[in-house]
C-alpha cells in the first residue's frame, strides 16, 4: 500500500450541477483518505455549484476557471463561456502547468459528456496531466443524437488514460471500441454514493406539496430548442396533469423557453405547480415521494431507478439502461406510450434499492492507489 506522499496530485474537474453532484462523493473519498487533491470548476453552472459545496460539506481546495461568472443559462452566454476557456487553452498553457498543477504530473478526473467534459480533457492534456473519465462507455451509437454529447463522449473516451464504466453495458461498449485495456468496471454509478449520502440528510427547503403528485422536469437542449419537440413534451405534461396534480421543477433555461413560447401560461392555466430549481437534497426527497416522474434527464432516470419511482423518459432514445424494463419507460415521444404509462404507472413501482453496496467512488480511489502500489 503506497503512502499518501507517493500518490500524484489529483484534480477533479466539474462544470454542470449534475457533474458536481456525481463527483462530490469522489472528492469526499479523497478527502477521507487524506489525499492531496483539488477541484477545478469550469463555471458552466457556477451559481448552482456553490450550494452543492455546502450541502456535501466539501472541504477540498476549489479553483474557478471563470471566477465571477454566474453560469450558463442561454446559448449566447454558453458561447462566451466556451470561447473564454478556449482562449485559456490556447494562450495560457504555461500558466496552467505552473500555477494550476504546480508543474507536476497528476491525474485529472472528468465526468460525463458535456462541453465542460471536453474542455477539461483538453486543458488537462495540454498541462501534461493524465485523464480519468468517470461515467465512461455510455453510447447512443448515433453520432448526431444526442448532439453534441455523443461526439464528446467518443472524443473524451479515446483521449482518456483511464475509463471508469458505471455498468456492464457501458464496459462492453468500451470493449467494442477497442479500449478494454484502459477500462475498469465499477460496482455502479457514483450517483449511488451521492444518493446514499443525500437520503441521510434533512432537506433544507422542502415546499408544501399535494399529498399525491407527479413530478416533471426537462432541461436538455434537444428538447428546449426544438419548438415542435418542446410543444409535444409540454402536451404530455398537460396530459398527465389531467389525471393527477403535477409539480414542475424548472431549470432556468427551461423557464425562459417556456416564457418565450407562451407555454408557461398553458401549464399555469391547467393547474401545474411550478417550483424553482431546488437544492439536491430537497429534490431527491420530493422525487422519492412522487407517484411518478416525467423527465428528459439521465441523472433523474438513474435516481428514479435507485428509488423505485416510476419514470417516463421524454426522449426518443437513451444511452442509459438504468431501470429500463423495470420502473423506467422510454416514451420515444409516442402518445400511446405516454398514455399507457399514465394509465398504469403503479405497475412500475419498485422497492427502493438497498443502499448497502460497494462504493463506486471507493473503487475509483482503490484503482488509482493500485497503480502506485
Amino acid at each position: 500500500m503506497p503512502s499518501n506522499k507517493r500518490l500524484p496530485p489529483l484534480t477533479i474537474f466539474t462544470g454542470t450541477k449534475a457533474q458536481f453532484i456525481k463527483m462530490a462523493p469522489l472528492a469526499m473519498e479523497f478527502q477521507r483518505r487524506g489525499w492531496r487533491h483539488q477541484i477545478i470548476d469550469t463555471g458552466q453552472h457556477a451559481t448552482l455549484v456553490k450550494h452543492i459545496i455546502d450541502q456535501f460539506h466539501i472541504q477540498s481546495p476549489i479553483r474557478y476557471l471563470a471566477p465571477g461568472e454566474s453560469g450558463v443559462a442561454t446559448i449566447p452566454a454558453g458561447l462566451r463561456w466556451m470561447f473564454r476557456l478556449l482562449w485559456m487553452l490556447t494562450n495560457q498553457t504555461t500558466v496552467l502547468k505552473k500555477d494550476w498543477f504546480c508543474g507536476t504530473e497528476g491525474w485529472c478526473f472528468v465526468h460525463g459528456d458535456t462541453a465542460s467534459t471536453l474542455l477539461s480533457t483538453w486543458l488537462a492534456k495540454r498541462a501534461n496531466q493524465r485523464v480519468a473519465h468517470v461515467e465512461a462507455g455510455l453510447r447512443s451509437h448515433r453520432l448526431l443524437h444526442p448532439f453534441p454529447e455523443e461526439l464528446i463522449r467518443i472524443q473524451v473516451m479515446r483521449s482518456a488514460d483511464l475509463l471508469f464504466a458505471p455498468s456492464v453495458t457501458a464496459y462492453r461498449n468500451l470493449q467494442n471500441m477497442g479500449l478494454a485495456e484502459r477500462s475498469h468496471l465499477l460496482p455502479g454509478n457514483t450517483n449511488l454514493d451521492t444518493l446514499n449520502f443525500t437520503l441521510k440528510q434533512e432537506p433544507p427547503n422542502l415546499p408544501d406539496l399535494p399529498q399525491r403528485y407527479g413530478l416533471a422536469t426537462i432541461h436538455r437542449l434537444e428538447t428546449l430548442y426544438s419548438p415542435s419537440r418542446l410543444k409535444q413534451v409540454i402536451q404530455y405534461v398537460l396530459q398527465a396533469q389531467r389525471s393527477m396534480s403535477l409539480v414542475f421543477v424548472l431549470h432556468t433555461p427551461t423557464e425562459r423557453r417556456l416564457e418565450a413560447t407562451g407555454l408557461d401560461r398553458q401549464l399555469k392555466k391547467a393547474g401545474v405547480l411550478f417550483l424553482p430549481l431546488l437544492d439536491h437534497t430537497s429534490f431527491i426527497h420530493i422525487l422519492k415521494k412522487a407517484q411518478f416522474v416525467m423527465t428528459d434527464g439521465g441523472s433523474v432516470q438513474e435516481e428514479a431507478c435507485y428509488l423505485g419511482v416510476p419514470c417516463l423518459l421524454l426522449r426518443k432514445a437513451t444511452e442509459r439502461d438504468d431501470g429500463l424494463g423495470e420502473n423506467v419507460v422510454l416514451s420515444q415521444l409516442k402518445a400511446d406510450v405516454v398514455q399507457d404509462f399514465l394509465d398504469h404507472y403503479t405497475s412500475y413501482q419498485r422497492p427502493m434499492r438497498t443502499l448497502q453496496f460497494e462504493s463506486p467512488s471507493a473503487a475509483i480511489a482503490d484503482k488509482i492507489m493500485a497503480l502506485y502500489s
